[in-house]
This record gives C-alpha cells, sequence and structure tokens, in this order.
C-alpha cells in the first residue's frame, strides 16, 4: 500500500513540474491536490504502527495480534504479551492457551519478533499514557 503512496507523489511531482514549466494552473492545482491526498493517505497508512504512546515503542505486558504467521503454531491474528524489548526493534513474546499454558513449537515457548509483525491491541495501563 505504501507503494501507491510513492507513485501518487511522483505522479504529483510531475504534474507540478509540468504544470509549472507549461504555465499551466490546471496541471500546478491537480499536482497540489495529489500531493495533499499522498499526505492524507500516509497519515492513515501509519495510524497502525507500532508508536502507540508519544512516539514509544511498545513496552512490556503490552497485548498484540500477529499480522503473518510466525511457525506452524503461532499464525496469523493470534494474540501475545511482550515480555521484553531490544533496542534493534525485536521483541521477545509469548503466546499463552486458555488453560494458562504457553504454546511452544519445537521446544520454544517464547519467540523472538520484529516491530513490523504485529499491531498493539492493549496497552499496560499502569503506564502514563498522558501526554
Amino acid at each position: 500500500m505504501k507503494w501507491l503512496v510513492a507513485i501518487l507523489l511522483l505522479l504529483s511531482l510531475f504534474f507540478l513540474i509540468v504544470g509549472v514549466g507549461a504555465s499551466n494552473s490546471i496541471a500546478i492545482i491537480v499536482g497540489l491536490i495529489m500531493i495533499i491526498l499522498s499526505l492524507i493517505s500516509m497519515v492513515f497508512l501509519n495510524r497502525d504502527t507500532v508508536k502507540i504512546r508519544n512516539n514509544e515503542l511498545p513496552k512490556e505486558h503490552d497485548c498484540f495480534e500477529m499480522l503473518f504467521d510466525l511457525n506452524p503454531v503461532i499464525k496469523k491474528g493470534m494474540q501475545g504479551v511482550i515480555l521484553m524489548s531490544f533496542n534493534d526493534g525485536t521483541y521477545l513474546v509469548e503466546f499463552v492457551k486458555e488453560d494458562a499454558t504457553n504454546y511452544d513449537y519445537e521446544g520454544q515457548d517464547t519467540f523472538l519478533i520484529k516491530d513490523s509483525d504485529f499491531k498493539i491491541t492493549w496497552v499496560d495501563p499502569r503506564d502514563n499514557l498522558d501526554t
């Protein structure tokens, strides 16, 4: 989806350059409208990024939903909890069954995932979320 915004921006720049070069006010207006639409699209595309607290990254105890299959057991849509975050954008996470045991795969019951693999669904209420 982000590549569509990039194409829209390139087209808008094309209309602006053509419009200015040919003194065509319609092309300039079309270019400006396309830039505005691109910026609005970028805002909506970035609404679900992992930065949720005043530009802070997810923290321990935040809950999330997987956006992709991690392995044959941990599938897209499953919810988990962050146990630990690392500076490189990876997170140690776990997924808990209804019987309070962890899902495991090949003897592993905690997993490392990237920030692009999930979206936050709940934050720890003990965190101060005020601006």
